[in-house]
């Protein structure tokens, strides 16, 4: 089974033998993110960033590739670190109150659909950042800062991709799902009680 949810003008699809087991709730995916995703980032996007500047400082003469690198991962750490703050300030708080069947002042299809296209943009800027890293390898073999680094980023893109699976795959389109679902809850009481109050004048 899946559910199309439209984000940012494109199809969504969210399989269910994709995501987590059942009973897995919005808000323990929102406690794994933060612990296990956005913390790694605000621990390494700094350290990657020191040693990104550091090896570029180093070899950036014969390599001018390494400080456009350098600026890449500096821009790239920045969108990270205003991206969680939204995320943490503003959208998962709405996502709690609807996982406690809540409505939020207003709808999350918003803030989902500026996360969605900043994935989108992290995913292409690591991949721009992988192309200027290519021609870099053979000659920093030696260099102990530039394997380093290497290996930060790996396992950087790895977590961001986990990261972002998880909130495209899951967590925003239920969100937008449970939120439909409080929606109509509401609409069909009131229209209840409209339907009561009716019955109660006529007799």
């Amino acid at each position: 089974m899946s559910i199309y949810i439209e984000l940012a003008g494109t199809e969504l699809v969210m399989n269910r033998e994709d995501t987590p087991p059942q009973g897995i709730s919005l808000s323990s995916t929102i406690d794994e993110i933060i612990d296990k995703h956005n913390a790694f980032l605000k621990e390494h996007l700094t350290v990657i960033h020191k040693l990104a500047i550091r090896v570029a400082a180093v070899h950036g003469i014969e390599n001018p590739s390494l400080e456009k690198m350098a600026s890449s991962i500096g821009v790239l750490k920045a969108e990270l670190e205003q991206h969680m703050h939204k995320e943490e300030k503003v959208l998962f708080p709405m996502i709690r109150d609807l996982d406690r069947g809540v409505l939020p002042l207003s709808s999350v299809r918003g803030p989902i659909n500026v996360m969605f296209l900043e994935h989108e943009e992290f995913t292409e800027n690591l991949a721009n950042i992988r192309i200027l890293n290519d021609p870099m390898k053979e000659a920093l073999y030696s260099c102990e800062d530039y394997l380093l680094l290497v290996d930060e980023l790996t396992v950087l893109e790895k977590n961001l991709g986990e990261h972002i699976a998880k909130e495209n795959q899951f967590l925003f389109p239920s969100s937008i799902e449970r939120q439909n679902q409080i929606t109509e809850g509401i609409e069909m009481a009131r229209l209840a009680s409209g339907q009561s109050e009716f019955q109660e004048t006529e007799g």
